[in-house]
């Protein structure tokens, strides 16, 4: 089969000095429940990624055909194995982000809106969403990954609305020590939302909340996306082309904060 080429770029992967492939297979088997088993008799080992390019721990460059979707298994939380992990994730993250999609909220607090007919996405779907990106926030994962890039839709499902009283309540509950679940993280949540995370409009094309996220958030963490094909609105663009920006501004908002985020069309 005809290989074609991979187009030039600038980027120099660092020396790899971990444990060869063959090591790390040689433990996998040793270590690991059998029943977990290789789709390949001899597969890739990935050190580091850049843009849509990965590379192998002998230096051999590749396209990332999985729009940088890179797994890190820990298993356990042992400070010395996060610190490894996080070490691993920052080199090997390269166009990866998280598209926090909602799902269907869990039993434990879906009764009440499945009684009033609100566990759909009128209301249930942003609760459920809404509430797991706040968790993470909480529970200090972008403390331990601060490199963590994570999407939402739908306005970013209302956390942008509340964030001082996120901020000014989080704290309170911190001080109150009240519960041991609530502990201090490195900084407000307001400012984990404006650093780790990015908001699109899906199914929230309405020019007030566009701009109030704008304002909270920044220009460079809002962009256009539609909630195709679950709210489809023919006049959905020209709803948003008709948004008090400018020419650079409606650039930026639909097109290249998603090339930023994403990292598309980079070389």
């Amino acid at each position: 089969m005809k290989q074609i080429p991979l187009p030039p770029t600038n980027h120099q992967p660092q020396k790899y000095t971990g444990p060869s492939a063959e090591e790390v297979l040689a433990k996998r088997k040793q270590f690991m429940n059998p029943g977990i088993f290789l789709y390949y008799k001899k597969p890739l080992m990935l050190v580091e990624g850049k843009a849509q390019y990965v590379w192998d721990d002998s230096g051999k460059r590749y396209l990332d055909g999985l729009g940088g979707i890179v797994t890190i298994s820990v298993g356990h939380c042992h400070p010395h194995v996060v610190e490894a992990a996080r070490r691993q994730n920052e080199t090997l993250q390269h166009s990866t982000t998280i598209y926090l999609h909602p799902n269907t909220a869990p039993k434990n607090f879906i009764q009440p809106m499945l009684e009033a007919g609100l566990d759909g996405a009128i209301w249930g779907f942003a609760v459920e969403t809404g509430t797991h990106l706040l968790r993470l926030i909480t529970k200090g994962v972008f403390d331990r990954f601060p490199n963590l890039k994570f999407v939402v839709g739908h306005l970013g499902e209302a956390l942008p609305f509340w964030l001082y009283r996120l901020d000014y309540m989080h704290a309170a509950t911190v001080r109150s020590k009240r519960y041991e679940s609530m502990q201090p993280i490195e900084l407000k949540v307001s400012e984990y939302m404006r650093r780790n995370v990015w908001i699109t409009t899906s199914g929230m094309s309405w020019a007030p909340a566009i701009m109030f996220c704008r304002e909270v958030l920044g220009a460079d963490r809002v962009m256009y996306a539609m909630d195709y094909p679950y709210e489809y609105q023919v006049d959905e663009v020209r709803w948003q082309d008709d948004l008090p920006l400018t020419v650079a501004e409606k650039k930026q908002f639909f097109q290249t904060n998603a090339e930023a985020v994403f990292n598309l069309n980079q070389a």
